[in-house]
Parts: C-alpha cells; sequence; structure tokens
C-alpha cells in the first residue's frame, strides 16, 4: 500500500504483516509431527539398505555363527544409534 507523505517529501510504504492465529500454529505443530514421522520412515528404509549391502559384503566370509553376530550388531545397536544421529541431525535443521 502507497501513501502520499503529507509532508510532501515522497511516498511512504506501508507494511501490514499478519499474525498466525493460535489455531495455525497447532497446524504447524501437527504438521511438523508428521514430517518427523515421514523422514524416520525414510531413515528406517535408507538404514535397512545399507546395512544390507555392508552385511552381504562380509556374510559370505563369515561362519554361520559369524554371520549371526554381525547380524545381530547391525540389525540392533548400529541400526539404532544411526536412527538417533539422522534424527537428530534432522530436527537440528528443521
Amino acid at each position: 500500500m502507497w501513501n502520499a507523505n503529507p509532508l510532501g517529501s515522497g511516498l511512504v510504504i506501508s507494511i501490514l504483516l499478519e499474525v498466525p492465529s493460535n489455531l495455525n500454529y497447532n497446524n504447524c505443530m501437527l504438521d511438523r509431527e508428521e514430517q518427523i514421522a515421514e523422514a524416520r520412515e525414510e531413515h528406517i528404509k535408507w538404514v535397512d539398505d545399507e546395512i544390507s549391502k555392508f552385511y552381504w559384503g562380509f556374510a559370505d566370509d563369515l561362519s554361520e555363527h559369524g554371520s549371526e553376530r554381525m547380524d545381530k550388531f547391525l540389525n540392533g545397536e548400529l541400526k539404532e544409534k544411526m536412527l538417533e544421529i539422522l534424527m537428530d541431525d534432522y530436527k537440528a535443521w528443521f
């Protein structure tokens, strides 16, 4: 919106800012939760795919016992920590 300056020294720009209502804020928070849930699903798929690649790179050269130990580690402690790291990183940029 342009308004003429009453002193005649030029134009003044008026800026109107809208503040979102609490309802809109709540919707944004729901959207954020949905986005976090979607990101977690993507992270799980990504980590599962990479664990599978890693596993099959070694599994054929290990004994059955060694393969089982590696599978337990990769799909347990490693997977849990990787998902935690990815989610912390995602939330830091969100």
